[in-house]
């Protein structure tokens, strides 16, 4: 049986194995206080914003339409972009490209009265990834209902979410499980369903696409596309920006104007007229990408509709390129179910962190590890020590040492052998530690943590002797000994058999 246990309630998060049970009490650390020498990165204005609000709010909803908007800010704040492509030029991507054309879309689903948009665009990216021809052009129909409730956070059913959150729940190895075991009733979720229908993926990667330099620097998107399906995006949607008409959406009002919509980009057309969206507002010059809603098909164009190139809110997401079978990994060993929910470091963009995990008890060897690589470029160098001893995860044999460099940010996982080498071995029961150097170019928050953020992530936990972090990765703290960091853990995972 494997080690991970797939968790299908955040009330359960407290209890699972001694990795994610209860621990001290925290109060967040804001933006720019310091434990030491380590320092946490300025939370997102956006969320702040939405926090503050929250008490006040309701779910906005579009009268015209009666769909929820339910977008909410993480916690998170992408670091600055640079001017860097990513795979050439803007001239090697045809005018327009339609993944409808090419059998790499799922249909088109309908959210309802439920505010669950984030999960809608998260799994129509997941299923165009598998439908695009990654995974035998197979049609799969994951659950968003699944998603919904047992994401693990403090965000209450229905209540809205966002691709952090997404990303978590599926990299813990939570789903995706089928729409057939946990069916989505639009807006009332099937009450009776138990927890624990089968995963039927492991997501083991996922590409965090950088926020665009300008309106037509879209060099990402379209690669993204091209390359591996559809991609989420969020955006603020408000009906008087909409041509009802021609299915064309612009927004050009105020910049501060927060998200609240989550869907998924299928393609582009480079020359769709700037006269097909709402006149006296029109966008100041032609393109659009053609996006996929959860409003169902008699919403916009079957569903779809198109998204000016010069939308002020439109934010990239996330392209899940990458589903294994769900056998691929015997053990899983993490103490972040909860994932990335901020970034700190030691005021350079090189810094230290480590795991130390016990060995389950027919555990054999260390097949892969994965973690978050917060901005493009990043160069890491990853060690594995077995027979680790005392607080010093670096004091054990070294049985592994590889790195490299990554042009795409995000959650990525590293194999730590090529057939027909063998991985390397752990003795069961025994303490081994996973180690990374990490080097985030223009960023100074190299380290990705999961924490306790009031509101948003309360279950996350942490013991003494799990995480440990370093500015040289000579002298080590335990990370949950730091002040305001008691319930704080690295995001970073063993994968074993």
């Amino acid at each position: 049986m494997p080690l991970k246990i797939l968790v299908r309630s955040r009330w359960l998060l407290l209890g699972v194995l001694a990795l994610w049970c209860c621990g001290l009490s925290m109060i967040c650390m804001p933006a720019g206080v310091r434990a030491g020498e380590l320092s946490v990165a300025p939370v997102n204005p956006e969320f702040t914003q939405y926090l503050q609000s929250r008490s006040e709010r309701v779910v906005e909803s579009c009268s015209e339409q009666g769909q929820e908007l339910s977008y909410i800010p993480s916690p998170l704040k992408a670091p600055p972009v640079t001017s860097k492509s990513l795979l050439g030029a803007t001239d090697i991507f045809p005018t327009s490209f339609d993944l409808r054309t090419l059998g790499g879309v799922t249909p088109v689903k309908d959210q309802g009265s439920c505010g669950a948009c984030w999960a809608f665009a998260t799994y129509a990216s997941l299923e165009s990834f598998l439908k695009y021809g990654h995974g035998g052009h197979k049609r799969w129909d994951f659950s968003e209902a699944d998603m919904n409730r047992y994401h693990g956070y403090d965000i209450r059913e229905c209540k809205g979410g966002n691709y952090d959150m997404a990303t978590a729940y599926l990299a813990r190895w939570a789903g995706p499980v089928n729409t057939s075991d946990m069916p989505y009733l639009y807006g009332n979720l099937l009450l009776e369903a138990a927890p624990g229908a089968k995963v039927r993926k492991h997501v083991q990667n996922a590409w965090y696409l950088s926020e665009r330099a300008d309106y037509l620097a879209n060099d990402q998107l379209k690669t993204a596309l091209m390359a591996y399906g559809a991609v989420t995006v969020a955006l603020y949607y408000g009906a008087a920006y909409y041509n009802e008409t021609t299915a064309a959406y612009y927004y050009n009002g105020p910049t501060g104007v927060g998200r609240n919509h989550g869907v998924a980009l299928v393609g582009w057309d480079d020359d769709y007229p700037r006269s097909n969206f709402v006149a006296g507002q029109r966008p100041p010059g032609n393109g659009a990408f053609i996006a996929k809603n959860s409003w169902g098909k008699n919403w916009g164009k079957d569903g779809y509709f198109y998204l000016s190139y010069y939308d002020k809110r439109l934010l990239p997401g996330v392209a899940y390129y990458n589903a294994q079978r769900p056998n691929n990994y015997k053990f899983a060993y993490e103490y972040d179910p909860l994932g990335w929910i901020a970034s700190v470091g030691y005021s350079s963009p090189t810094a230290w962190f480590a795991n130390v995990f016990q060995a389950a008890e027919d555990a054999a060897s260390i097949e892969a590890v994965s973690f978050y690589l917060p901005v493009p470029y990043s160069t890491y160098r990853i060690f594995i020590y077995k027979d680790v001893t005392g607080t010093d995860p670096r004091n054990g044999v070294l049985i592994k040492s590889m790195g490299g460099k990554q042009a795409k940010a995000g959650y990525r996982t590293f194999r730590t052998y090529r057939t027909p080498a063998a991985p390397p071995a752990v003795a069961p029961g025994s303490r081994f530690s996973v180690v990374v150097k990490l080097t985030t170019p223009g960023y100074d928050y190299p380290i990705p943590v999961e924490l306790d953020e009031p509101g948003y992530s309360s279950a996350a936990n942490a013991y003494v002797g799990q995480s440990y972090v370093s500015s040289d990765g000579k002298t080590w703290d335990d990370l949950s000994l730091l002040s305001s960091f008691e319930r704080t853990n690295v995001c970073l995972k063993a994968f074993g058999g």
